[in-house]
């Protein structure tokens, strides 16, 4: 499942958890820290099953 099934309804949108990765690390970059994810926690959960399976 990708961007065309979740445009379809089909499943979850698979472009928030690398969209927060992405703007986490853009953040961390400018400010010369760790930054923490900007993820609802539906999409902490969906992110964290896909890390551990």
């Amino acid at each position: 499942m990708g961007i065309r099934d979740a445009l379809l309804g089909g499943a979850r949108d698979p472009v928030t958890p690398v969209q927060a990765v992405l703007e986490a690390g853009i953040r961390a970059q400018a400010r010369g820290c760790s930054q923490s994810l900007d993820l609802t926690e539906e999409a902490r959960a969906a992110f964290a099953a896909d890390a551990s399976s």
